[in-house]
């Protein structure tokens, strides 16, 4: 009998211990934070510390620039385009405009001249006779119809591999919130000119950034050892895209003079404005 009553004990124990716990965990809110992931947290830090260092290296050695590309392209109105590019500026990563930037449809037929500077935002279209035109922060290119989420001075940024300045500026803290990709690590920009989520690979480099779930797109793909992008991948939910991919990118000694960076336009130019986005 000793036995058995020591047994029913046990089991009341054992049966109330499981209860206590059961409360225990029905307890707590269902949103309750889990533990940290060290690993995570230790390769985040570990891969943003190269990103930086990898963006301080090129804006340390920038300077005057001019880039030659293509770029194909599907505009609001659902047509293909193909254009060559020439983008210059004189490269300072924090103040790299004025930038000049001139669309090419053929040998010799320029279909657009863009310029942007620190007020204004100016493109010129020849065979329209006609320049658009915004007044305020710099614009995307993408107001004037081409589908390209970036100012000239963000692309300048990105081209040139100035990347912390246009992801991080002014700071080299690691967000708060990442994750773990199958390439690396991503991360939600909160203080960023170009807001959204950074994808970076293992070696701290940019692969991919989008804006949101139903905004732009842009996934960048490099040549072997570079440092800066070859080519640039762009999409919208909305069916707009273009892929753009880099020829040669030089540096220019000595730096631009300020009639090199200007878009003289016709007197008998009509200007519009661009609406605001």
């Amino acid at each position: 009998m000793p036995k058995i009553k020591c047994l029913c004990l046990t089991v009341f124990v054992l049966l109330t211990l499981n209860a206590c716990a059961a409360r225990q965990d029905a307890s707590l809110p269902p949103d309750t934070p889990k533990a940290p992931d060290v690993a995570a947290e230790i390769k985040a830090g570990q891969i943003w510390k190269q990103f930086m260092e990898t963006s301080d290296k090129a804006a340390s050695t920038s300077g005057p620039f001019r880039i030659s590309a293509t770029m194909r392209y599907k505009g609001e109105d659902g047509t293909n385009n193909r254009v060559s590019v020439l983008f210059w500026g004189n490269g300072n990563p924090k103040s790299p405009r004025p930038l000049r930037l001139d669309l090419l449809a053929g040998i010799g037929i320029i279909a657009a001249q863009i310029r942007e500077d620190a007020k204004n935002f100016v493109a010129f279209v020849p065979d329209k006779k006609t320049s658009y035109t915004y007044d305020g922060e710099s614009r995307t290119i993408s107001s004037f119809g081409v589908p390209l989420p970036l100012s000239l001075s963000d692309l300048a940024l990105l081209l040139t591999g100035c990347y912390g300045e246009l992801f991080a500026p002014g700071t080299v803290r690691m967000p708060r919130a990442y994750a773990v990709t199958g390439m690396g690590m991503e991360y939600s920009l909160e203080q960023a000119g170009l807001g959204g989520i950074l994808e970076l690979s293992e070696a701290g480099l940019p692969l991919s950034w989008r804006e949101n779930a139903q905004g732009w797109s842009i996934a960048l793909e490099y040549a072997k050892d570079a440092r800066t992008p070859a080519r640039l991948r762009v999409a919208h939910p909305q069916g707009y895209s273009a892929l753009v991919i880099i020829r040669d990118m030089e540096r220019v000694s000595p730096p631009y003079e300020p009639g090199q960076l200007a878009l003289l336009l016709p007197e008998d130019t009509e200007n519009r404005a661009l609406a605001p986005r």
